[in-house]
């Protein structure tokens, strides 16, 4: 192997070059190929082969790094990953012990840019600017500043991981934590208010992360990161964006079984505040069980007449959250990805989809709250997994129950829940608190305000 340095101090010669191209791998030795190019780069490096009527080097493709070289050689395509530019045989094989610059690393020690920052932007298209964009501190305040990374890699992602880390430490990293290291997690998700997490691809245990769900209320961005593009079709197929806004809210069989008006009150708050006029998509999500709008229906035919109605404005509330072209079908298919309310698939384990719905119910009082218990938990359960399918769309995955805290249900509820750090469990009151939900009556003149302004505006265009 050379530098850029040691190979135009020695060898670069535009008189002796006789041909030039690009590698291209058989499928069976595409995983060596991809292996090579890796170190070329992670080294900044060519490697040379010596023959005995030629000599040849492989260096990577459209790297700046050897850009000076590419200007006198024949052109390659886009796709080309490694290329080689063969000379003359060399008389003797040189001692390459010397790392002299040459004048493309003369003019990066000019402009003041790292060489491991040119690679990672020429090569896998990230900059350092972009891992610290959302964080908001100073740098008098350290613990602010947002330059705390926290890398998660496995054993054989460990070169990718010191590569990622001397790229980090280029920059103004404060701190860089792994992993493995004892207690380094414990001190990040207490001590950091603003970092960055990033993950290598092969890593996928996020919901055994401690406390990971509790962590991300605070300025923390979490990336996916590999040598390797993850996603060739992505424009950043090196770096993905994990938990990025937004949140999914899931309200369980109690809340609407036992608390039918509190959870009208969720979804009218999240229409009048959350679902905004030019509110990105699917940043918001309400989640409910499946076939939701069936199971408020048979409710309502079997309860008392005074509590039935409760469960019909739950339902007219769900709907005000459908789009009109899905109002027909939605609880049969779930609504187009815009949609801020998704409902659960079908095929929910161990879920009871008849619970409450029986002839002679009369009183959510007479439904068996243990029975309610296990289908809740069945349900937040389906929830989980789910949540590790949406982390590229989500940034929060809530589950809110009617229960109170010192209630068995929600006991046990939450204890189910503790093995998964994707997905925090509330109180309907907490979860009040905590996302600032207003009272009925601020709702209601909210909601008058509203429709005022509807009626304005059609009386007006009319």
């Amino acid at each position: 192997m050379c530098t850029t340095g040691e190979y135009a101090l020695i060898f670069h010669d535009p008189q002796k070059y006789i041909g030039s191209g690009w590698v291209h791998p058989f499928w069976d030795t595409i995983q060596n190929f991809n292996a090579f190019t890796e170190l070329l780069l992670q080294h900044a490096s060519g490697a040379l082969f010596f023959a005995k009527h030629f000599t040849m080097l492989l260096y990577p493709a459209h790297c700046l790094l050897w850009g000076w070289l590419d200007e006198g050689l024949h052109p390659v395509t886009q796709d080309a990953v490694l290329r080689f530019a063969m000379l003359d045989p060399w008389p003797k094989k040189p001692q390459l012990t010397e790392q002299p610059s040459s004048p493309s690393l003369q003019a990066i020690s000019r402009t003041g840019a790292k060489p491991v920052n040119i690679v990672f932007k020429s090569h896998y298209g990230i900059e350092y600017s972009r891992l610290v964009a959302h964080s908001k501190g100073t740098k008098e305040d350290t613990t602010q500043s947002g330059g705390h990374f926290f890398l998660i890699f496995p054993p054989d992602a460990r070169i990718e991981c010191e590569f990622l880390a001397e790229f980090l430490n280029a920059n103004d990293t404060v701190s860089v934590y792994k992993y493995e290291d004892p207690g380094s997690w414990d001190y990040f998700k207490l001590k950091v208010d603003n970092g960055v997490i990033i993950s290598h691809k092969s890593f996928c245990d996020y919901w055994a992360i401690p406390q990971l769900a509790r962590t991300l209320r605070k300025s923390i961005s979490m990336f996916s990161f590999s040598l390797e593009p993850m996603s060739p079709l992505d424009p950043d197929p090196h770096l993905i964006r994990l938990f990025p806004s937004g949140r999914a809210i899931l309200l369980t069989d109690f809340m609407f079984l036992f608390r039918p008006l509190d959870t009208a009150r969720i979804l009218t708050w999240f229409r009048l505040w959350i679902v905004l006029p030019g509110r990105p998509p699917r940043t918001w999500k309400i989640c409910t069980r499946t076939a939701i709008q069936e199971w408020l229906h048979r409710m309502w035919d079997n309860m008392e007449r005074s509590l039935g109605e409760n469960y019909l404005i739950c339902n007219a509330e769900i709907m005000r959250l459908v789009p009109p072209e899905d109002q027909e079908d939605w609880d049969i298919e779930v609504p187009k990805e815009s949609a801020p309310i998704v409902c659960m698939a079908g095929d929910v384990p161990n879920f009871d989809h008849d619970l409450g719905t029986g002839i002679g119910v009369l009183k959510p009082e007479n439904v068996d709250k243990k029975a309610v218990l296990k289908n809740d938990t069945a349900l937040c359960e389906w929830f989980a997994a789910w949540a590790i399918s949406e982390m590229e769309n989500f940034r929060r995955f809530d589950i809110i129950t009617g229960s109170t805290e010192d209630s068995e249900e929600y006991k046990s509820l939450k204890n189910s829940m503790k093995r998964n750090n994707l997905v925090e469990v509330f109180t309907f009151e907490k979860f009040c608190e905590v996302q600032g939900v207003p009272s009925w009556e601020k709702i209601n003149q909210e909601d008058g305000k509203r429709r005022a302004a509807i009626r304005e505006r059609e009386e007006a265009e009319s």
